[in-house]
This record gives structure tokens, C-alpha cells and sequence, in this order.
């Protein structure tokens, strides 16, 4: 159980990734961190990738994806031991849901891949009232996006082809959804 931690330096934590009770990464803005004992030692990831991170996703506990300003999309198979370019991509919030099918969100566009990051499928979403803030992909098909600041919610149940807005009251920050 993670409770009252802090890494090993003074960096701001910019997104965790839970993967299990004792298995979390923590991600700064150029340090990806890693415990395998719930926080209670962290170790520096290297060699990782230069540049500002723009988000990290891990399938499990060996493969991930990291997307850095300077390096593009980057994966692992070895829990972040080693990395390997495999795209130059936008960097903003991400999630893989699987090995292959993984979701970018960047200003007023989504992307998605079905091929490991290899490639990109981009919609435009720049008619919504709001800057699109955090997302949640419960399913490769079903994705809902937080419209910041002016309370919006959209999901999409094709994978991003349709949209339906849903409106909620005040501001959205931040979306979780399970299936």
C-alpha cells in the first residue's frame, strides 16, 4: 500500500502509474522513477531517454512506453532497463491499453495507434469549447476526454471516429473511468 511517499530528489511527480501495491513508476519532468517495494526505495530509470517527459504507460511490469519531448515515443521490454525508439509522436498524456493499441492527447487533437506506436491515426477535436485536459480509455474503443474549465465530457465508443458531449457542471480536471 502507497502511503506518504517522496522520491529521492525534490522533482514535482507529474503522473503515476500504479501498477500494482508494490510496483509504481513516477514520472518528473526528466526522471522516470520506479519502486518495486511501494515506495519505500525508488531507483532512477536508465539509461532513459533525454529530454522533458510527456507521459509514461506500462503494460506490465517489463513493457512500457515513455513519450519525451526530444526522444519521441520510446518502449521497454525489460522494465526500463533498456529503450528503444519506436516513433517520433506528440508528446502529451498517454496510455497504451495493451501492447499495440495505445491513445496520445495533445491540446484539441487524440491520437491512437493499433500497431504498437508505429503509426498514428489523428482527430481533430479544435471545435470543443475547451483545451482538452486529462483522459481515461477504459477499452481500445470507449475514451473520455475532460474539456477544462468549462465542464465538458466527451466519449467516444468507436475509438475516436464519434464524439457525444456530456455536460457536467464545473470545471473537469481529471477523468478515471473502469470497465
Amino acid at each position: 500500500q502507497l502511503t506518504d511517499v517522496s522520491l529521492p530528489s525534490n522533482e514535482k511527480v507529474t503522473r503515476l502509474r500504479v501498477l500494482s501495491d508494490s510496483l509504481v513508476y513516477a514520472l518528473s519532468a526528466n526522471t522516470l522513477w520506479k519502486t518495486t517495494d511501494a515506495g519505500n526505495t525508488w531507483d532512477s530509470i536508465y539509461p532513459a531517454p533525454a529530454g522533458q517527459y510527456g507521459d509514461v504507460s506500462f503494460i506490465n511490469e517489463n513493457i512500457g512506453y515513455l513519450n519525451a519531448a526530444d526522444s519521441g515515443l520510446v518502449k521497454t521490454t525489460d522494465g526500463g532497463l533498456n529503450w528503444q525508439l519506436v516513433d517520433t509522436c506528440p508528446v502529451g498524456r498517454m496510455v497504451f491499453t495493451d501492447e499495440m493499441n495505445g491513445h496520445i492527447q495533445r491540446n484539441f487533437y487524440t491520437y491512437t495507434t493499433s500497431d504498437g506506436g508505429n503509426t498514428w491515426i489523428e482527430y481533430d477535436t479544435t471545435d470543443w469549447s475547451g483545451s482538452n485536459g486529462d483522459f481515461s480509455f477504459p477499452s481500445n474503443n470507449v475514451v473520455y476526454i475532460a474539456g477544462w474549465y468549462v465542464g465538458e465530457l466527451h466519449k467516444t465508443t468507436d475509438g475516436g471516429t464519434n464524439w457525444t458531449l456530456l455536460n457536467v457542471t464545473g470545471e473537469l480536471w481529471d477523468v478515471f473511468f473502469h470497465t
